[in-house]
């Protein structure tokens, strides 16, 4: 079977594509997940690629569900169960945390805390230190962490984030007892996922101590790491991405223009620099859309051209112009 019938000349290019570092440019509706699903299968199909070598990152359940089916399709069930990682960031990094935890002082057992669990462990605090959860509500100051966090920040890095007094020395106190709280009942918060995890990877190759090595040959264990929504990262995601493809072929897919999660954390500066960052990368631009005609698209592209700083791109459909735009 070719994995390559089908596709359009810049998809093929994206499923085919063997040389450095891979940027795959994706409008809206231009058929992304298909070449995505498409590369991987070609790699286990046509190239031989262990599928337990290939490290697949998504940013929903439904979406990881959904690349597996996929894969399964293409290559038959068994081959895309055959020990592929392919899942969220938050569940890659739980499955290496609990394989490797020790280093960062949490057991293979350790519990992820809900939105739930982090207010109540929240609300516990804030009252153990006699602050007021109706002055300064769990929730505001869980936001707080979270996002610092999703930066790759501490609690000395609140004061660049914009947090100011008074809320700021509440914030610095509640995230150390928050911390403490959570250490002591062998947990983690989704943001420590992350956090953790990159601590972890740069402990594992700094460290001589044997107990490290089973952590250290993650460095080597992909051969190629494949991330959707790439634009969506944040710079956490980016340096967890950049670690675990140190000696891999990394292909990320994404749009600038369909960048949403700021406020997240996310930045779209691992998209846009994303050459820069992985010298010799080379840039495929998927613009053929299959799912609008002409006149929403010629809308469309005339009102993303004024993002900035965005990255060239205009979509296209064979579809004809369609009904004419009405405001």
């Amino acid at each position: 079977m070719s994995f390559l019938a089908g596709l359009n000349d810049a998809q093929r290019s994206a499923v085919d594509h063997h040389e450095g570092p891979l940027l795959v440019v994706a409008g809206a509706g231009s058929g992304k997940t298909r070449a995505l699903t498409h590369r991987i299968a070609h790699l286990i199909g046509e190239h031989g690629a262990d599928p337990s070598q290939i490290l697949a990152v998504t940013f929903t359940n439904k979406a990881a569900g959904e690349m597996r089916a996929r894969i399964g399709d293409l290559c038959g069930p068994e081959m895309a169960r055959a020990g592929m990682w392919v899942g969220t960031f938050h569940a890659i990094c739980a499955r290496v945390i609990r394989r490797h935890g020790h280093l960062v002082g949490l057991g293979p057992n350790f519990a992820i805390y809900d939105s739930a669990d982090q207010k109540a462990a929240m609300k516990r605090v804030l009252k153990a230190q006699n602050v007021s959860d109706r002055a300064y509500r769990p929730v505001g100051i869980l936001a707080q962490i979270d996002y610092a966090k999703n930066r790759g920040a501490g609690p000395d890095d609140l004061e660049e984030l914009g947090v100011e007094e008074p809320l700021l020395s509440v914030v610095k106190r509640a995230w150390a007892g928050y911390e403490r709280m959570l250490r002591a009942a062998d947990a983690a918060d989704f943001g420590d996922l992350l956090v953790l995890t990159v601590r972890l990877l740069k402990l594992a190759r700094a460290s001589q101590d044997p107990l490290a090595e089973d952590a250290a040959a993650l460095f080597t264990r992909f051969q190629h790491v494949v991330v959707d929504e790439f634009q969506d990262t944040n710079p956490v995601q980016g340096e967890i991405v950049e670690l675990l493809s140190e000696n891999a072929e990394l292909c990320v897919v994404g749009d600038d223009d369909q960048s949403i999660y700021a406020f997240r954390g996310a930045d779209i500066r691992n998209i846009l620099d994303f050459k820069s960052d992985f010298p010799g990368a080379t840039v495929v631009r998927l613009e053929q859309n299959y799912r609008s005609t002409g006149h929403i698209l010629d809308a469309a592209n005339a009102v993303v051209a004024n993002n900035r700083g965005r990255m060239d791109k205009a979509l296209w459909t064979d579809q004809g112009a369609g009904e004419s735009v009405r405001l």
